[in-house]
C-alpha cells in the first residue's frame, strides 16, 4: 500500500479569473485527493474477516482504481468459509499475518481457537485441503479459552492472544517450538497473565478485568491492554523475567481517560512507529492517539487527542479494529457502514481531520456484514519525511547555529547532507541566503515565524522539489 507524494498532483492555475481560478482549484484539490488516495500495488492484500457472513474476505486493487470493486475479477475473493473442509466459523475476529506461514485467524465464538490459514496452492483462497491448520485451542491443556478477542504477532513469530472469557482475564503466549505446524504441545504455550491465579480474597491492585484489546511494543516487549468494563488502558512488563505479568509492580494503569474522553469499547487498538498507541471506541468510532512524550510510563489526558473522530467528512460510526500500516496511517474497519477506511495524517497534525485523508476502501456495502479484524499483507506506507523548519541540526530547535548553517552550506561546502526542506525557511522552494535571513530576522527581530511544520515537527505541506 503506498500514498502517492503530493508532488505528483502539482496544481497550476494561471490566466484565469479569480473566480474561475478559486473554482478550478477547488476541483484539482479533489482530483489531487483521489489521485493520491492510491492505496494498493499489485499484490498487497487486505484481509477483513466477518463475524456475520463466518468467512474470511480477501480485498486487492487489482486495475489500480484507488479502490476494490467487487464487480472487477477477483478484487474481491472470499479466502475462507464455511466450504472449506476446515472448522466452520463461529464468531471470526482479529486477524494476523505471517509471510512465512500465512494468516492467522482468531475465532472467539463457540470454537475459541487459532486457525492458520494458508493458500499452498496459490490459487487466492486458503477453502482446500491442507490449507488450514488448528494452531491453538483447547485441546491444548492450556487454561481453557472463553472469548479470545485479541491477537498480537511477533518478530520472532510467537503470538499473543488475550481471552476475557469465564468472569477471568487471560493473556497466553504461543510459539511452535516444534515445526509442526501448532502450539498444542506442553511448553508450547506460557501464561503471561491470568487472572484466577490470585487469592480471591487478596486481588493486587490493580487487575485485569476485560482485556477487550491488545498491542505490544516489539522493541521493549511491554504489553498495552485495553480493559473494556474498567475503560482504561493498562501496561503489562514482566520486569522479573520469569516469562509472566504477575508479580508486584508488572502491571500499572498506562491511561485513565478521567471522564475526559469518552472511552466506551476498546475494540481494536494498534501501536505506530513513533511509541504512540492508537485505541478506538466502538461506541463513539473516535480513535484516541496516546503518546508518552515525558517518559514516565504513563499517558495523562494532555497526552491523548483524537486522532479521528465524528468531525472528520468519512467519519466511522463503528470501529471494530484498526491497524497501523505506516507513518500516521491506518486501516480501519466500521461495523455500522460495513466499510474498510484507509486514514493518513497528510498535513502531519497528528490527526486524520482534514478533508481526503479519510477513504473508503469498498465500492460497495454489499462485501462485508460485520467486519471485525483485519491484516494487510504488503509493506507499510512510506512515510513522508517529517521535519522541523529551520532546524538542520535535527536538536529539536531552529536557532542561530541552524541560520549559520545554512550560510556555511550555501557559500563553501555542498557536500554534507542537510533536509533541504528544514533549510527552506521561507518555504520558497529554493535554497538561499534569504532563508538564513529570514531565520535570524525571527528569531533575533521578531519577524514572522517560518511557515509549518513550525514550531512543530510535521510534513511539509507545500509541493515543491525540495526533500528531507
Amino acid at each position: 500500500m503506498r500514498v502517492r507524494s503530493r508532488a505528483s498532483c502539482p496544481i497550476v492555475v494561471e490566466g484565469l479569473s479569480r473566480f474561475a481560478r478559486e473554482a478550478t482549484l477547488f476541483l484539482l484539490l479533489i482530483l489531487c485527493n483521489q489521485i493520491e488516495a492510491q492505496l494498493f500495488l499489485p499484490g498487497d492484500s487486505v484481509y477483513v474477516s466477518d463475524s456475520s457472513s463466518d468467512r474470511v474476505v480477501k480485498l486487492e486493487d487489482k486495475d489500480g482504481s484507488g479502490a476494490v470493486d467487487p464487480e472487477v475479477e477477483t478484487e474481491v475473493v472470499i479466502f475462507y468459509d464455511d466450504s472449506s473442509p476446515g472448522p466452520d466459523l463461529s464468531t471470526p475476529g482479529a486477524l494476523a499475518i505471517d509471510k512465512n506461514r500465512g494468516l492467522f485467524l482468531l475465532d472467539g465464538g463457540t470454537l475459541d481457537s487459532l486457525l492458520l490459514l494458508t493458500d499452498h496452492n496459490e490459487d487466492g483462497d486458503a477453502n482446500d485441503a491442507g490449507e488450514f491448520e488448528v494452531f491453538f485451542d483447547n485441546s491444548s491443556g492450556a487454561p481453557p479459552l472463553g472469548t479470545p478477542n485479541a491477537l498480537s504477532l511477533m518478530p520472532d513469530s510467537s503470538l499473543y492472544i488475550a481471552d476475557d472469557g469465564k468472569s477471568r482475564a487471560l493473556l497466553l503466549r504461543l510459539e511452535d517450538l516444534d515445526g509442526d505446524g501448532n502450539a498444542l504441545e506442553e511448553g508450547e504455550w506460557h501464561v503471561v497473565y491470568n487472572s484466577e491465579l490470585f487469592d480471591p480474597k487478596n486481588l493486587p491492585s490493580p487487575i485485569l478485568i476485560d482485556p477487550e484489546a491488545m498491542t505490544i511494543d516489539f522493541a521493549s516487549g511491554h504489553i498495552f491492554v485495553a480493559d473494556a468494563t474498567q475503560e482504561k488502558v493498562f501496561l503489562l512488563r514482566d520486569q522479573n523475567g520469569d516469562g509472566d505479568a504477575m508479580d508486584d509492580g508488572e502491571l500499572k494503569v498506562y491511561f485513565d481517560p478521567q471522564d475526559v474522553f469518552a472511552f466506551g469499547d476498546p475494540e481494536g487498538m494498534s501501536l505506530g512507529s513513533q511509541g504512540q498507541i492508537y485505541v478506538t471506541n466502538e461506541d463513539t468510532g473516535v480513535i484516541l492517539q496516546l503518546k508518552d512524550v515525558n517518559s514516565d510510563g504513563q499517558i495523562t489526558v494532555d497526552e491523548a487527542h483524537p486522532y479521528l473522530d465524528g468531525s472528520a467528512v468519512l467519519a466511522p460510526h463503528d470501529t471494530n479494529d484498526i491497524l497501523f500500516i505506516g507513518e500516521g496511517a491506518l486501516l480501519v474497519l466500521d461495523g455500522s457502514r460495513d466499510q474498510v477506511f484507509f486514514t493518513t495524517d497528510r498535513d502531519g497534525d497528528g490527526a486524520a481531520l482534514s478533508d481526503g485523508e479519510v477513504v473508503a476502501l469498498l465500492l460497495s456495502a454489499d462485501v462485508l456484514a460485520t467486519p471485525s479484524g483485519v491484516a494487510f499483507s504488503g509493506d507499510s506506507v512510506t512515510p513522508a519525511p517529517t521535519f522541523l523548519r529551520g532546524d538542520l541540526n535535527r536538536d529539536g530547535r531552529a536557532d542561530m547555529t541552524d541560520a549559520l548553517k545554512i550560510l556555511f552550506f550555501l557559500l563553501l561546502d555542498h557536500s554534507f547532507e542537510i533536509c533541504a526542506d528544514a533549510a527552506d525557511v521561507d518555504d520558497d522552494g529554493e535554497l538561499t541566503v534569504n532563508d538564513a535571513i529570514a531565520l535570524l530576522e525571527h528569531l533575533f527581530l521578531g519577524a514572522n515565524a517560518p511557515p509549518s511544520p513550525y514550531p512543530e515537527t510535521g510534513v511539509d505541506p507545500t509541493n515543491d522539489n525540495l526533500d528531507c
